[in-house]
């Protein structure tokens, strides 16, 4: 099991990602780069993580220990513990995304498109073993 958010979790979650046939479905035929934000309480970096889709699969990915200043045209960020219950499936994606417990920054173009798309993507998480 891998501590989230770490370099070997992203490695497991980019599996769980190419691995699920939604997460094919819903990214076909688009080339994006994502940025995901994790929110520490108290502390002045933000870890995160980012993922190029391209064609229905995960092709590159990269940690940052603070993704705070990371330019991405599309991002998703919370608290850490939003995060933890997407995880730990205490809340589903919808829900997170509804409540604003997790948040979405997107072209507006696309914004409709990348909304179901970040869905898929928070369903995977719950997908990886993790140490929290």
């Amino acid at each position: 099991m891998a501590v989230f958010p770490s370099p070997e979790w992203l490695d497991n979650y980019v599996e769980a990602l190419n691995s699920d046939p939604e997460f094919s479905r819903s990214t076909k035929g688009w080339v994006w780069v994502i940025l995901f934000i994790v929110e520490e309480d108290g502390s002045k970096r933000s870890p995160g993580f980012l993922v190029e889709v391209a064609d229905g699969v995960c092709r590159r990915h990269k940690y940052y220990v603070d993704a705070g200043s990371v330019n991405s045209p599309y991002r998703l960020w919370g608290p850490r513990q939003a995060w933890l219950d997407l995880i730990q499936g205490r809340i589903n994606p919808t829900k997170a995304l509804g409540q604003g417990r997790i948040h979405v920054s997107a072209n507006q173009a696309t914004l409709g498109r990348f909304v179901e798309t970040a869905k898929t993507l928070l369903s995977c998480l719950a997908a990886v073993q993790s140490d929290t």
